[in-house]
Formats: structure tokens, C-alpha cells, sequence
């Protein structure tokens, strides 16, 4: 279902074509995003008569400075009225997506598009020339007002598994370099909300804001790879030894990532907003009917301590179809084997004391489907012998980990699994993963990730806290479903909270619905 129509002067107007001047309106006529055209592009985001946000210094730099200058050469516009299916469960059965678009097109061979929904502000860049290009770097200043604050979370690096906690600052006391990854969620003085993420990332490195002062955040990046750290703990190999002085090497002609700035009056809107989902890259696969979202039990902890069973508890096939049999009678769709059922290094060997083919005989009997954690550089390593092997297993999803970076190579190799594994028919799970960018879209198969502290932190760390919990609905969550576990039975205050890591228990219970 899909309502095209062509908009007039009233949703875009040129203020003044000499100063390169553009005014775009949202459908409902409340936001307006003012657009300057000078040696960068510069933007100020209006709700009503509030400025929401100002943008300084957009711009994308190739390495050669081919794509130097951004004089407007020609201008096109366009209104959308649509709707969009998504083709797995998503918050809503449908989503309405309505926008007002600009598109500048500049002498140099890029372009830069606005969309200004009743929701928010999205651009994108676009490029059109002939042979690859090296960017250099892609620009963006962010000026709020001194008294907003904002809820955030920091690295000291971009080699980041995304699990630190929620900050708190006012943006003129937020430390000078903080270095912080998306989604970054700005309150305004008036308790109104700005969201700043992306979407439709692909082969293209991820979007990190680091303060840099008087409440203005610049856009950065993580730099092209150019050696990578096999040496010492093999949790952390593949992880940037060296890099480059670029960000991206990308072909001549392609899109860019969408910057994203959602506006929102309250949390509720928050929660209700799909603009990640809506700028994504539509599904690739024509068929989807054999992905099946559902509940999924793990073993990381439990196999260790299971009691008053006849069997030793363990990485084990006793202990595996223990849980099948606990997943069949609560009707849980997945069973995860985590760590521990193969040499890290070697996805082609399996714990002797367990039986693979065997369990997921028994989990196909019980209509219980079986998943595997992976470490994603055995998995890079083992490519097609791996997912050949997982198949003849009969395994039906993966859980990757330990990638923590988002920089273009690793951006790219999130997509080869998604693709590779949409070909065996198995669903996803990301964990040590950066936020949701609108992959799911793409490839449905993808049905969630982690990029949070979720409950294992109980065993190490006072982090996840009844705040925490809710914090996740209106942040996190506004990128993309969680790989999060909401609840536990060991529950505790505050005060009588400790951490244990062979019996983890929590701070207060979460409802969190995932």
C-alpha cells in the first residue's frame, strides 16, 4: 500500500536562491528544518517556535577532494505518504510513513537528501562518480543549548563491546573529548526529547558523537583497519592493531547511512518511533516464512549448577536435552548451546561429552530449535566448512560475539552473515554488537542484538539496576528489538545486593517486554 504525491512549494520552499537557502516542513506543519547552502551545509531544526537543534559543518570529504564544494546545482522535492508491512513481528502490524523530502544535488559528484517527518529529521548523503572513492572523513556539528542535558554511553575507544552504562550529564558539564556511541538521547529544557541515531548502515563505518564543548557534539568515526591483534586473549582477537587515516573505501556510486534526529514530546513517543526501521534498506529475501522470533533459553550459567537431576550437569547431551525438554513444556522456540560447546577457535569440533547430531534429533522431535555461539573470527576463519557443518547439524540460528568494533570491515561482515546465514535459513543474534542499524530490515533473519549491559553484569558489577532496566525501553530499544534477559528469580534490593558470579542474582525484577 503506497500513496506517492508530488509536493508543492508549501512543503519546500527556497528562501533565497542566491544565498542557497532551503525551508522543508514536516506534513503535519510543526517541524521546520531550515537548510543553508555555504562552503558546508548548515541546518537549525524548529518545532513550532523552539529551535530543537543546530547543524554546522555537514559535509562528506574524500580523500583526493573530489568531492570538494557543495554549490547547488540543481534541487528536487517530493512528498510521501505510505505504508509500510514489515515482514516479520515487529511493535505494529503496519507502519505509516510520511515525509516531505528535499534533494540538493551539488556540482562536485554528491548529493544531500532531508527528509523531515512529524517524527524527526533524517539526511543522507549520495554519491555519483565514476571510479571508488577513499572518504576522508564525513562532517557533522551538533549545537544544543548549554542547559540541555543528555543520557548516554561512552568508550574509551572505538574498540567497544557498547556495554557501559547510561551517563547523565548536562551538556555544559559533560566532559570535554567524551567519546560516545549511538543512540544518544538529548532532554531539553522543557522535557522534550531528541534522539540522535542512524540508519541503513552498510559497508560504511558507524556514527559516534564526541563532545567537544559548550553543548556541541562532532560526528566521528572509526578509522579503516589496516592491521588487526591475534595475541593474547582470544576473546579479543581481531581487534585494531593499526588503522588508516581514512575511514572508508567505498564504490563511486552509492548512499550513505542516514543521520537520524527524532523528536519526541514525551517517552511514549520514544518508545512509538520507527524511524530506524523506515529508512532501512528493504528485505532482500523473497522468502521469509521460515524465520521464527521467539523466546530463547541459554546455557551459560545453568549448566553448571543444575541439581536433583540424575545426570552430571554440564556441556553435556543429558544436560541439553534436559533443557529441550524445559524449553518444549514453557513453549520457548530456541535452545542456545553458549560457550563451552566447542574449542573457541574451532567450530568444526565438538565437545566429546556431547552428542550434537543426537540433541537436535531429540530438539526436532520437541519442535525445539537449536542455536550456536560463535566467536565471529573462528566463524570468518571457518567460513564455509562452519555454516556447511552447523546445517548437516540441522542448527537453525547463531549467536556472533565478541566482534566490538563498527568500523567499515567489520560494518561489512555483520551483512555476509546476515546474507550467508538467510541462505542456510538460519535467524541471528548479535552480542558484543554495536546498535541496531536497520540490518533487520534488510535481512529479517537478523532478530536481535545486544549493544547494552544486560543481566550477566549481575556477576561482576552493581550496573543493572531497576534505572538501567528502564532506561533500555526508551533508549536502546528505540534502534531495535535487545538481546536482553528481563527478569530473574534470585531477585534483591539495593542493599542486600551482591555479586556472585556462580549464582548471579538482580537488583529489583524487570518487566522489560523484548
Amino acid at each position: 500500500m503506497k500513496k506517492l504525491l508530488i509536493s508543492t512549494f508549501f512543503s519546500v520552499a527556497v528562501i533565497s536562491s542566491y544565498a542557497q537557502k532551503y525551508k522543508l516542513s514536516s506534513p503535519d506543519g510543526l517541524l521546520t528544518a531550515t537548510i543553508s547552502i555555504g562552503a558546508t551545509a548548515s541546518l537549525e531544526l524548529s518545532k513550532e517556535t523552539e529551535t530543537m537543534l543546530k547543524m554546522e559543518d555537514i559535509d562528506l570529504v574524500s580523500e583526493d577532494e573530489q568531492l570538494k564544494g557543495i554549490k547547488a546545482v540543481k534541487t528536487a522535492n517530493q512528498s510521501v505518504s505510505n505504508t509500510v508491512i514489515p515482514t516479520v513481528k515487529e511493535k505494529s502490524a503496519s507502519y505509516p510513513e510520511n515525509y516531505n523530502e528535499l534533494s540538493i544535488k551539488f556540482k562536485s559528484d554528491k548529493a544531500l537528501t532531508f527528509r523531515l517527518y512529524n517524527e524527526g529529521l533524517a539526511y543522507c548523503f549520495t554519491t555519483s562518480a565514476k571510479d571508488s572513492l577513499i572518504i576522508y572523513r564525513e562532517n557533522l556539528s551538533i549545537h544544543f543549548h548549554e542547559s540541555d542535558s543528555t543520557r548516554y554511553q561512552s568508550s574509551k575507544s572505538f574498540n567497544s563491546a557498547y556495554e557501559t552504562p547510561y551517563e547523565h550529564d548536562r551538556l555544559s558539564d559533560m566532559e570535554s573529548g567524551k567519546l560516545c556511541y549511538l543512540p544518544l538521547l538529548v532532554e531539553k529544557q522543557n522535557g522534550s526529547f531528541v534522539m540522535v541515531t542512524e540508519s541503513d548502515l552498510y559497508s560504511y563505518p558507524g556514527l559516534w558523537l564526541k563532545n567537544t564543548g559548550q553543548a556541541v557534539l562532532e560526528g566521528v568515526q572509526p578509522p579503516y583497519p589496516k592491521k588487526l591483534n591475534y595475541s593474547g586473549n582470544i576473546y579479543s582477537h581481531g581487534q585494531i592493531a593499526e588503522s588508516h587515516d581514512f575511514v572508508a573505501k567505498v564504490k563511486g556510486k552509492r548512499s550513505y547511512p542516514w543521520r537520524i534526529f527524532a523528536l519526541a514530546e514525551n517517552e511514549e513517543e520514544l518508545i512509538h518511533n520507527n524511524l530506524v526501521y523506515l529508512l532501512a534498506s528493504p528485505c532482500e529475501l523473497e522468502d521469509v516464512s521460515w524465520i521464527r522470533p521467539g523466546v530463547v533459553m541459554f546455557d551459560w550459567w545453568a549448566k553448571k549448577y543444575i541439581y536433583g537431576v540424575d545426570f552430571k550437569s554440564g556441556i553435556n547431551t543429558e544436560t541439553a536435552k534436559y533443557f529441550v525438554d524445559f524449553c518444549a513444556a514453557q513453549g520457548f522456540r530456541y535452545f542456545l548451546f553458549d560457550d563451552g560447546w566447542s574449542p573457541k577457535d574451532d567450530l568444526l569440533s565438538v565437545n566429546p561429552e556431547l552428542d550434537m547430531e543426537e540433541v537436535t534429533s531429540y530438539a526436532a522431535e520437541k519442535d525445539v530449535d537449536i542455536m550456536l555461539w560463535v566467536i565471529w573470527h573462528a566463524l570468518e576463519r571457518q567460513w564455509d566448512d562452519a555454516f556447511d557443518q552447523f546445517e548437516m547439524w540441522g542448527i537453525k540460528g547463531i549467536k556472533m560475539d565478541f566482534m566490538n568494533r563498527d568500523d567499515q570491515k567489520m560494518v561489512a561482515f555483520y551483512e555476509a552473515v546476515a546474507r550467508k546465514a538467510a541462505e542456510k535459513e538460519m535467524v541471528l543474534n548479535f552480542h558484543g554488537a554495536y546498535k541496531p542499524s536497520g540490518l533487520r530490515r534488510k535481512f529479517p533473519n537478523v532478530l536481535t542484538r545486544e549493544a547494552l549491559i544486560e543481566f550477566e553484569y549481575n556477576g561482576w558489577t552493581d550496573y543493572v539496576t531497576p534505572e538501567h532496566h528502564n532506561l533500555l525501553a526508551y533508549i536502546r530499544m528505540f534502534t531495535g528489538p535487545m538481546d536482553y534477559i528481563p527478569a530473574t528469580t534470585r531477585n534483591s534490593t539495593k542493599q542486600s545486593f551482591r555479586k556472585s558470579g556462580a549464582f548471579p542474582m538482580g537488583q529489583g525484577l524487570s518487566l522489560i517486554h523484548i
